[in-house]
């Protein structure tokens, strides 16, 4: 990675670097929230994956020209939803809304805002776990009563609080 940033730099070209965590660390703080009292295996699994974390996170800023983007925060609280964000077997490869919020967060680094947010319909997901839908709009954004909503969540970009943050707040809506 140093030598990549050496490269990049010389280029003009900025180098993100994210560490993608495992599905047992992502979902330490929903195991907690389910009242399971993990075996002592498990919470040494934890306690090593922290510390690697925070190692590779060290090194990367470290390194002059990396930028380093810790995705871990984002993906514990998507897994505090109800959505599922990684299959219940051993593969640990996030599905495709894990795999969104982590390009969602790593959008926040690499966007440089010069283009405004896309009118359309999009999910937010609260720190704690909930799911909002929101639509952008001219006049800023609505947050949309799920209930009569009859689109498909699962296909939704997601957008987050900091984006909407910038957005003048334009009401409720029963449907966009």
């Amino acid at each position: 990675i140093g030598r990549m940033a050496e490269l990049t730099r010389r280029e003009g070209v900025r180098l993100v670097v994210t560490l993608i965590p495992t599905k047992e660390y992502v979902y330490r703080e929903k195991v907690e929230q389910l009242g399971i009292r993990p075996d002592p295996q498990y919470r040494q699994l934890l306690r090593h994956e922290g510390m690697r974390i925070g190692r590779f996170a060290a090194e990367m800023e470290s390194i002059p020209g990396v930028e380093y983007v810790d995705v871990t925060a984002a993906l514990s609280a998507a897994a505090l939803g109800n959505r599922q964000l990684y299959p219940e077997d051993i593969n640990g490869h996030p599905y495709a809304h894990g795999y969104r919020v982590i390009a969602d967060t790593l959008a926040h680094t690499v966007d440089t805002g010069a283009r405004p947010t896309a009118a359309g319909v999009y999910l937010l997901v609260m720190p704690d776990g909930t799911e909002k839908l929101v639509e952008v709009r001219q006049d800023g954004f609505r947050i949309i009563d799920t209930q009569t909503w009859s689109g498909s969540l699962e296909q939704l970009p997601l957008i987050s609080a900091d984006i909407l943050q910038q957005l003048d707040f334009a009401g409720y809506s029963v449907s966009p």
